[in-house]
């Protein structure tokens, strides 16, 4: 079963992310192109990631693709 999480390079999502992989779940992420992995850790290396924004219905689109469950993380901060 296929899970993505939005927001998954941010504090709660980072966290959330770990634990799901720690679960056995299989993980996709929606990133921006300039997102840091730094919060993820390994498991940057253990999940797919799909680039896009959430302002962008095409790249939800795409990262919702065979997706099961969703869990949406990402919020947006003044000035990013």
């Amino acid at each position: 079963m296929k899970t993505l999480v939005t927001g998954a390079t941010g504090l709660l999502g980072a966290t959330l992310t770990r634990q799901l992989l720690d679960e056995g779940a299989s993980v996709r992420i929606l990133h921006r192109p300039t997102s840091s992995f730094d919060l993820l850790g390994d498991a940057a290396h253990a999940v797919e990631r799909a680039v896009g924004d959430l302002t962008d219905a095409r790249s939800v689109y795409w990262a919702m693709r065979g997706v099961q469950h969703v869990y949406h993380t990402a919020a947006l901060i003044e000035g990013s």
